[in-house]
C-alpha cells in the first residue's frame, strides 16, 4: 500500500505534469478550462486516495484489536491439566475472597500468589481482578502493576509476544489513520481546529 508522502507526491506529479517550460518560464500545457477540469480531476483522486489509505488503517486497527482479544480468549490453554485442576479446586475459596474481602486485602493475597509464583491462583486472580473497582489513581496504579506481575507468571510467552505485536500493530495503524484524517482536513477547507479522532 502506498504511504501518505507516495500519495501526496503522485498529486504533486499529476500536477506538475499540467505545465511545461517556454523560455525559462513555467507554463500551462492547456487552456484555463481543460486546466481546471485536470486539477479538478486530480484533487478528486488525491481525496478518493487518502479516504482509502484512513478506510484500510481504520480495518487493520480493528483486526489487531482482534487479534488481541484472540490471543486472550483460551486463557484456560495457559495451564497445564494439573494446574487447571488446582484452580478449580480452589476457585470457590477465591470467589469468595473477592466477594467479601476489601481491596487492600485482595491486593495482598494477590501479591501473595505473584510472589509464590503460584500459577493456579494467578490466574484466578487475574479472571476476577476486572471486577475489582478501584476509588483512588494509587489504587489503580497498584491493581493494574499486580496483574501485569500474575500475567507474567501465567501467560505462555507466545501469548505475550502475540499480544504486544497486535497491540504495535494497532498503534501503527492508528498514526495511519491520524496522518491521512490531517491530510484530508488540510485538502479540505481547513475550518475549525483538527480532530484527529474523526
Amino acid at each position: 500500500m502506498e504511504t501518505i508522502n507516495e500519495i501526496k507526491t503522485k498529486r504533486d506529479q499529476a500536477i506538475e505534469a499540467l505545465y511545461t517550460e517556454i523560455e525559462g518560464q513555467r507554463v500551462q500545457k492547456f487552456g484555463a478550462e481543460i486546466h481546471e477540469q485536470f486539477m479538478s480531476e486530480i484533487d478528486n483522486s488525491y481525496l478518493a486516495d487518502l479516504e482509502s489509505f484512513k478506510q484500510q488503517a481504520e480495518l487493520d486497527k480493528q483486526q489487531a484489536a482482534e487479534m488481541k482479544d484472540a490471543a486472550f480468549s483460551d486463557s484456560t490453554s495457559w495451564l497445564n491439566a494439573e494446574e487447571l485442576a488446582r484452580a478449580e479446586a480452589s476457585a470457590a475459596f477465591v470467589r469468595e475472597d473477592f466477594d467479601r474481602l476489601d481491596f487492600d486485602e485482595i491486593l495482598i493475597r494477590g501479591k501473595a500468589a505473584a510472589k509464590n509464583r503460584n500459577r493456579s491462583l494467578a490466574w484466578l486472580y487475574l479472571r476476577y481482578m476486572p471486577e475489582i473497582e478501584t476509588e483512588t489513581i494509587s489504587g489503580s496504579i497498584e491493581l493494574t502493576r499486580l496483574q501485569e506481575q500474575l500475567k507474567a507468571i501465567v501467560m505462555p510467552e507466545e501469548i505475550v509476544k502475540a499480544a504486544a505485536s497486535s497491540a504495535d500493530m494497532m498503534l501503527d495503524a492508528e498514526r495511519r489513520r491520524v496522518a491521512a484524517a490531517e491530510a484530508l482536513y488540510t485538502a479540505g477547507d481547513g475550518n475549525g481546529p483538527f480532530n484527529p479522532f474523526q
